[in-house]
């Protein structure tokens, strides 16, 4: 049974009373998608600042990444495993797995970001979607999605088909927003006793580009629905510098000092997922 959690008067954000997977109202369609994603307003987003010079490794981009692949590392075996991004942006994460030995492979629906992987870091990066690239069977060591599923129009299905390019024992890595962390709870409390009238933080927290809203229990049970067996997850800040929230001198401040105590609680706003498809 389904029921509106938020409504932001363009959209709804509708939620499973059963699993609890959240989902935004008027989804737009493919076409919209690939027209927002390879604007130019898009490929000067903030997000992506830091994911544009190698020199930043101080960035929380890097050390996001660094962890990842340290993270990684512990369940793949052999040399030289071939590692797919999907959502690869500017190909900075598979640049720095690269140099960490991997072979890099990445699918990204911009085509402004993969002229500029290829540009830049020297990374040939498919333009479309994972499933238009149609790779081999059992292919991959590893696939990664950083900051990827909750953008997708059909997550079930992109995670149907990384299960089926990656190899036995291969590691699915996601990175995603979790809505049970401690941030996000505080925005629902703050929607909820003001009536729906103080929504700025909900809304922030559930921006217009992400469709699908996942908690480590809805992502536990799609893993294990397509195969897989989650084997680590971790948390850590949210990237909120680029938010419309930090415009807001004290809501900067505040969302400062929410994620320090969800550190530790555990409930930070991002989760990161590692699972083996078994």
């Amino acid at each position: 049974s389904l029921y509106c959690e938020y409504d932001f008067g363009n959209c709804k954000i509708i939620r499973c009373k059963d699993c609890g997977l959240a989902f935004r109202t008027n989804i737009p369609d493919i076409s919209t998608l690939r027209e927002i994603y390879n604007s130019e307003d898009y490929f000067k987003h903030s997000f992506f600042s830091d994911l544009k010079d190698q020199s930043r490794i101080a960035s929380p981009h890097y050390k996001a990444y660094e962890k990842g692949i340290t993270e990684i590392r512990e369940f793949l075996t052999g040399h030289n495993p071939k590692i797919l991004d999907i959502g690869a942006s500017t190909g900075f994460f598979l640049n720095l797995a690269k140099k960490n030995g991997f072979i890099p492979f990445g699918v990204e629906i911009s085509k402004k970001f993969c002229d500029y992987a290829k540009e830049v870091f020297g990374i040939e990066i498919f333009n479309g979607t994972v499933e238009e690239a149609d790779f081999e069977e059992n292919f991959f060591d590893c696939v990664t999605m950083w900051d990827l599923i909750e953008h997708l129009l059909n997550p079930m299905e992109t995670i149907s088909t990384v299960s089926r390019i990656l190899k036995k024992g291969g590691v699915l890595f996601i990175a995603t927003p979790d809505e049970g962390s401690l941030l996000t709870s505080i925005g629902k409390l703050i929607y909820r006793l003001s009536g729906g009238v103080l929504s700025y933080s909900a809304k922030a927290l559930h921006p217009d580009t992400h469709m699908y809203f996942f908690s480590r229990k809805t992502i536990r049970l799609l893993m294990k629905k397509y195969g897989f067996k989650l084997v680590h997850q971790y948390d850590g800040e949210a990237l909120y510098k680029h938010s419309p929230l930090v415009t807001n001198f004290l809501y900067n401040c505040s969302i400062s000092v929410i994620e320090k105590f969800a550190l530790l609680m555990r409930k930070q706003y991002r989760m990161f997922i590692i699972a083996i498809k078994l």
